[in-house]
């Protein structure tokens, strides 16, 4: 069966998830995260992409981007890759063939879905303060550091009137969690690349868009009575 074309839907914000080959280390080293940072930094304005989150931990880089086009994040996944992984292999490969992707409704669900990169680290056990962590996003969304990766979503600026308001709601919704439902809600649709959006908006997003945005429902269609 032919695979899907990864989703893209204009003006919505992309979830992408690179993991490392089973039995290896992304990143062993601090050096390793500086530099993919730093490569993240370059291709980013290079491909014309928001970095809106991102989470790095040793078998694996979550990030949520803002891209201009459907070609935009392959291009950054790959532009990083053909310096860092013989950098950081001396040849090989490092990554799962093929990363996984999915596009994030604007607003509330892309609020949702920083919050989720931002609490990675602390989710999959790598820290226990995603604050004090220095490969995520967390800090410059609460204002501990000033992240220059970092180009907040244009939701952030609603928490509030000013930026210090701004990164005391940041913070306070990460404190409440987005809820099991959503977290799973992001999880699913990343891992098997279907839209994370209202229920609601999906009738009329399809309309728009050359491929499934959902699963298709179970079974034969039923048929019309005549």
């Amino acid at each position: 069966m032919a695979r899907q074309p990864r989703l893209f839907l204009p003006e919505f914000p992309q979830l992408v998830l690179l993991q490392a080959l089973p039995g290896m280390n992304a990143f062993e080293s601090r050096d390793h995260y500086l530099r993919f940072i730093a490569l993240l930094e370059w291709h980013a304005r290079e491909t014309q992409t928001a970095i809106h989150a991102y989470a790095l931990w040793s078998k694996g880089a979550l990030l949520l981007l803002g891209t201009p086009d459907a070609a935009a994040a392959g291009k950054l996944v790959q532009g990083i890759n053909r310096v860092y992984v013989p950098w950081r292999c001396h040849g090989g490969h490092l990554w799962q063939p093929r990363f996984k992707s999915t596009a994030v409704q604007p607003g509330l669900w892309s609020l949702r879905a920083a919050l989720w990169v931002d609490a990675a680290p602390v989710r999959l056990g790598v820290s226990q303060d995603a604050a004090m962590y220095p490969f995520c996003s967390f800090a410059g969304h609460t204002g501990v550091t000033q992240d220059r990766l970092l180009t907040h979503l244009p939701v952030y600026f609603s928490l509030g009137n000013t930026p210090f308001d701004q990164q005391m709601a940041f913070r306070q919704l990460a404190e409440q969690g987005i809820g099991e439902a959503a977290s799973l809600r992001l999880q699913e649709g990343l891992s098997k690349g279907w839209l994370v959006c209202d229920e609601q908006q999906v009738a009329h997003l399809q309309q728009s868009s050359e491929r499934p945005l959902i699963p298709r429902p179970r079974g034969r269609p039923r048929r019309e009575k005549t």
